[in-house]
């Protein structure tokens, strides 16, 4: 499946449009009411000889395909029609880049590059994304407060399945007919008439060689600006919650953890992530390798963040006393001072040199090792978190008031600043440089800019810390 996503938020629901009569010469619609029942689909499902592999019963999961249909007006049967297309009959086949934990039913976010598809928290959630996804291909829709819509050359481009295929939600031609054939199965199944079969292939042109026939060119590459992106957070307990396109890919909450996390970073290429305590501990998921820690060492300074370098190959460790560890392929370490230790270094970022800054809690940035750049800004309270710009021009600095401070070449673009009861840990650009996310330790992510916005981690995680590739 070859699908570009933007943007999150649930959607209100929308009237389902009634259903085209089978007279209407319109082909196969995407939006309007269902035609099969609950039940009448689980008894089609049941004569395939498949067994399902997923968080739920089977009934459920038809239950919400017709529910959440009817909210955002798709039609709910079809629409699980091409979940076993893209499922295997919901049995996830091995190799596949969705697996059944992902609640994912429709192969969002899998490209054909084998990039893996998007996880969802639940079934329901999933099967929404899904519907408004197709609703979104369907018409040209407010994008606001929705869970998932097409990339703006696609939205509205396939009113009906027989326009799905071919870069409309999949890159394979014959898409829709896969689709057709199986929810034809399941009409037939029910004693009902097939819906309006897909056209059938044109003919030759008479005029020309079969040989010489001209292909049909292929689908256009969707534009670099219209590239899904999103973010993982993760709290204290080392649980990561993934949003967007990032995919979950494992935390530290099963572990023994023997102090709190305080920062998740993204490996650079946006598969993996490092998770590190504040006794130094580093957890390492998808691609992010492990290179070494500070656990077991003696420590009288707790950690306070890690940086990672471009290559994604190693990273430096932080401690509040100033003091900068390297490991694996990141160079320049920093000794510890009085005066670091005294106001509090509270964390520390890439540059484009190749080395790291700090940041003091007064708003005072330092240059690591003499490579990195330095600045100061006046902060309300404590200076929480440090993040340049994708170009190194500049950078925002966040501190506890919910404030950001735009140095250089960044644009502000919004903050939390003014607003009550207010405790925000840490700040994430996104891979534009012009918007990011403020993640708050009540669990509330706000997004300024172009950065998505997504549904909300749990208000009972206590984040510490959120992050997304660059």
């Amino acid at each position: 499946m070859c699908l570009l996503a933007v943007t999150l938020v649930p959607a209100a629901a929308a009237p389902a449009p009634s259903p085209p009569s089978l007279g209407d010469d319109v082909g196969t619609p995407l939006l309007g009411g269902s035609r099969l029942s609950a039940a009448e689909i689980v008894g089609w499902f049941g004569s395939t000889g498949h067994t399902p592999r997923i968080g739920v019963e089977l009934a459920e999961l038809v239950d919400l395909f017709l529910d959440e249909g009817a909210r955002e007006g798709v039609r709910g049967d079809v629409a699980f029609a091409q979940s076993m297309v893209e499922t295997g009959y919901l049995t996830f086949p091995a190799g596949g880049q969705v697996r059944p934990e992902h609640n994912n039913y429709a192969g969002i976010g899998a490209f054909d590059d084998g990039r893996p598809g998007h996880g969802y928290p639940d079934a329901r959630t999933g099967v929404r994304a899904q519907m408004q996804l197709l609703h979104g291909y369907a018409e040209v829709l407010d994008g606001e407060g929705r869970l998932l819509n097409p990339p703006a050359h696609r939205q509205g481009a396939a009113p009906t399945w027989e326009d799905m295929g071919g870069g409309n939600w999949a890159t394979d031609p014959g898409y829709a007919g896969k689709v057709l054939a199986v929810y034809n199965a399941m009409l037939a199944s029910a004693g009902l008439e097939p819906d309006v079969a897909p056209p059938p292939p044109s003919p030759p042109d008479p005029t020309q060689p079969a040989e010489k026939a001209i292909p049909p060119p292929p689908p256009p590459p969707p534009p670099p600006d219209e590239a899904p992106f999103g973010y993982w957070a993760a709290d204290a307990g080392g649980q990561v919650h993934d949003r967007g396109v990032m995919r979950f890919l494992g935390s530290a909450a099963s572990r023994a953890l023997t102090a709190p996390v305080v920062d998740i970073e993204a490996h650079p290429n946006g598969a993996g992530y490092w998770v590190v305590a504040a006794d130094g501990a580093v957890f390492d998921f998808g691609d992010a390798h492990h290179h070494g820690s500070l656990e077991g060492l003696t420590q009288t300074s707790p950690v306070v963040g890690l940086a990672v370098t471009a290559s994604g190959e190693g990273y430096w460790i932080a401690q509040a006393d100033g003091a900068v560890t390297a490991f694996g392929d990141a160079e320049g370490t920093r000794a510890a001072s009085f005066a670091d230790a005294a106001t509090g270094v509270s964390d520390i970022a890439a540059t484009t040199g190749g080395s790291f800054s700090l940041l003091r809690a007064d708003g005072t940035v330092l240059a690591g090792d003499g490579s990195g750049w330095s600045a100061t800004t006046p902060v309300v309270g404590r200076a929480v978190a440090l993040e340049p710009t994708p170009d190194g021009g500049g950078a925002w600095i966040l501190d506890e008031s919910g404030a950001v401070h735009a140095l250089g070449a960044a644009p502000h673009a919004g903050d939390l600043s003014g607003q009550d009861a207010v405790s925000v840990v840490d700040l994430q650009t996104t891979t534009s440089g012009t918007g990011y996310w403020i993640a708050s330790s009540d669990g509330g992510v706000a997004s300024f800019g172009d950065a998505g916005t997504f549904p909300q981690p749990s208000r009972a995680a206590r984040l510490v810390g959120i992050t997304a590739p660059r």
